[in-house]
């Protein structure tokens, strides 16, 4: 019986490893091999992308890798726990951002973009029932996505499709900016559309104007009433411009002569007042 003839290799698989051995040979020189590294920056992206909302499953998945792979990445406990970590895999998961169009429908995501979207359209006078028709959806639904720290992906999306459409257009309703106001729920100009959705983000105010002078207040009162929020309040127009109470803002529309925007913030009071 003749021996058993020996499979010679694959002459590809050979200069493929010459090469990585050439490579290898080249960084190891030069002090810049790394066939690992450290996982904490991994550890530390994950855990910002979780306040989005996201769960571990979810961001396994956006890197490429089975939906349970990050359990030995995050779960100190797991007996398999990583303390180092392959430098591609490393990229692959500080490669993932949050991008709502990307993130599958039933997954799910922070309620924050959500609700603030809803809050800012009732600020500028959408009612609920309103959002709630133009979701398909009941005024009990709409409330919940307010209160809940979650909502789906295909959720949040619907709900950014209706505030893109209604942001820079005014409601009818006086009840539903009122409750906004009551409850400090901002305008769509104080949200940024690149941080909306981010749980850290804080709604831009204009606290700090660089220009306090009376035609600049003027200009921004008239500014604001004309395209955001014709029913706006003066005590609403003092805090967004970083006064203390109304007063601010009158004096400063006194001195500039705009008597016609006195009289607006005057029956826009009266109005929300009754």
């Amino acid at each position: 019986m003749s021996p058993e003839r020996r499979a010679l290799p694959d002459p590809r698989h050979l200069a493929m490893r010459a090469r990585w051995a050439a490579r290898r040979r080249r960084a190891i020189a030069y002090g810049t091999w790394q066939p690992f590294v450290d996982p904490q920056p991994v550890r530390d992206h994950v855990t910002a992308l979780r306040a989005f909302g996201l769960s571990n499953d979810s961001i396994a998945m956006m890197a490429g890798e089975h939906p349970s792979a990050l359990s030995t990445l995050m779960q100190e406990g797991n007996r398999d726990y990583l303390t180092r970590i392959r430098p591609e895999r490393a990229n692959a998961y500080l490669a993932v951002r949050f991008d709502l169009d990307q993130i599958p429908d039933a997954h799910h995501v922070s309620s924050a973009g959500t609700a603030r979207r809803i809050g800012a359209l009732m600020a500028i006078g959408h009612s609920g029932a309103d959002i709630a028709r133009r979701l398909g959806i009941t005024y009990q639904a709409v409330a919940q996505y307010r209160s809940r720290p979650s909502v789906a992906a295909a959720t949040a999306r619907a709900v950014r499709a209706v505030y893109d459409d209604l942001w820079d257009t005014p409601g009818p309703s006086v009840k539903a900016r009122r409750w906004a106001e009551r409850n400090g729920w901002p305008a769509p100009l104080a949200w940024d559309d690149d941080t909306i959705d981010d749980p850290a983000a804080e709604p831009y105010t204009e606290t700090r104007p660089s220009d306090r002078s009376s035609g600049h207040v003027a200009d921004e009162v008239a500014d604001y009433l004309e395209h955001v929020d014709p029913y706006a309040t003066a005590a609403y127009l003092a805090e967004w411009l970083g006064y203390a109470d109304v007063t601010g803002v009158q004096n400063a529309l006194k001195r500039a002569g705009r008597d016609d925007l006195l009289a607006h913030l005057a029956r826009n009071t009266h109005i929300a007042a009754n």
